[in-house]
């Protein structure tokens, strides 16, 4: 995936690719993260099985398939609380499904 890149510095090249000045033709803006947005993508789970792949560099992650019985009162929680409203029991419901889930 490469390196980390910091969204000023490629804003600046893109204002330079267009022939203008950063700070003079264009003004940069910070405007903090928006709802959902990330500062850092996890590229893998810590639950995923990541093993290489024929190709060079490139890795392949195998997440465990869970069984239907360990997941089946969960789901019915979930669709529960969904058909209720219960905004705090649906999250909670999600976090058991998903542990890497993180609410905005």
């Amino acid at each position: 995936m490469g390196e980390p890149v910091k969204m000023e510095d490629l804003a600046r090249q893109m204002i330079r690719l267009h022939g203008l000045r950063p700070d003079k033709d264009i003004q940069i803006i910070h405007t903090g993260l928006r709802p959902g947005e990330k500062l850092f993508e996890e590229i893998f789970y810590a639950a995923e099985d990541v093993r290489p792949t024929a190709a060079d560099g490139v890795l392949a992650a195998r997440a465990q398939v869970p069984v239907w019985a360990d997941l089946q009162q969960p789901v019915e929680a979930l669709l529960a609380a969904g058909a209720a409203r219960d905004e705090a029991t649906v999250l909670a419901a999600l976090k058991t499904l998903a542990p890497e889930f993180q609410p905005a």
